[in-house]
């Protein structure tokens, strides 16, 4: 049915896990079982991650992060980062950054160069959506727990139910990995760039159709689903989010979409899950949350 949604030439990979347990898979020009970066639905294991640290919310990040990074940005809340109310602009939205990453493929970003963009450009009222915010939760998450991001979030959260699942560069691929899909910008190959550009904590996850939907269907009866999929009362949340997470694909989910053209989320009153890769981004292929509602309504 996958082949159905999309035009001629672009790919996708799928799981639909239907309420009475029946798991379908898809794909189109790769495997199903294919691995892929997740881009910003990384936000939702950062979140989850920050969330079990048990810190009040409301603390500042002043004693809380690298000292470099409240001079660039200033002070903010805890709660504030995660809920995209903090007013930082996003750096990776930010016409200039992505020319800089199609000119230099190669080059090393570090976290400290995306905040420092981030000062630069206008802040915000209300709700607006910063991948640079979670950048700096991830600076949080390893000063809490020691050691690398990677490191952080698995002494966090249930890594061990995603076998198929790493942090790129920052970690080394599992053993029995399995194969790449071949993940496309315009003519440019996503693996081509390199992963520093979004590897900070706005993004940076690999994984698969199979192992987001176990992580999100976990993620939708943890005792974090509430705080996460509770909507941000903020103006300008169009989307309806939560600290990390959104009702994504559709009403009541939790769930999280990702600029590679990714969604997943999971029904906590049914256990229904999915999980949906387009290999191509709009307007060259149709948006992963609307083909993962076709593909929920065919199935149901």
């Amino acid at each position: 049915m996958l082949a159905e949604l999309l035009p001629v030439g672009v790919g996708a990979v799928a799981q639909v896990v239907t309420p009475d347990g029946r798991v379908h898979v898809d794909a189109v020009g790769a495997s199903p079982g294919d691995c892929f970066r997740i881009a910003s639905v990384t936000k939702s294991f950062v979140a989850a991650a920050v969330l079990r640290l048990g810190i009040d919310l409301d603390a500042h990040i002043a004693a809380l992060v690298d000292p470099a990074i409240v001079e660039l940005v200033g002070d903010h809340t805890v709660r504030a980062l995660l809920s995209h109310t903090s007013g930082l602009a996003d750096h990776a939205a930010d016409a200039t950054y992505d020319q800089d990453v199609l000119v230099d493929p190669d080059r090393r970003w570090t976290r400290l160069e995306q905040v420092r963009l981030c000062a630069g450009l206008p802040r915000f009222e209300g709700h607006h959506y910063s991948d640079t915010a979670y950048v700096i939760l991830g600076d949080l998450l390893e000063r809490a727990v020691g050691g690398t991001l990677p490191t952080a979030v698995r002494a966090l959260l249930p890594m061990d139910l995603l076998p198929h699942t790493w942090w790129e560069v920052l970690e080394p691929a599992p053993s029995g990995a399995p194969a790449r899909a071949r993940q496309l910008i315009g003519d440019v190959e996503v693996a081509s760039l390199h992963a520093s550009l979004d590897l900070w904590g706005g993004g940076g996850i690999v994984s698969t159709c199979g192992d987001l939907c176990t992580f999100f269907t976990w993620l939708s009866h943890s005792d974090l689903a509430a705080a996460m999929a509770t909507e941000v009362d903020a103006p300008g949340n169009d989307r309806h989010m939560g600290l990390g997470a959104f009702p994504t694909p559709l009403p009541g989910w939790v769930g999280h979409t990702g600029f590679w053209n990714i969604c997943a989320g999971a029904d906590p009153a049914t256990d229904a899950s999915v999980a949906v890769a387009v290999l191509q981004r709009p307007p060259d292929a149709p948006a992963a949350d609307e083909v993962a509602r076709t593909l929920i309504g065919a199935l149901a």
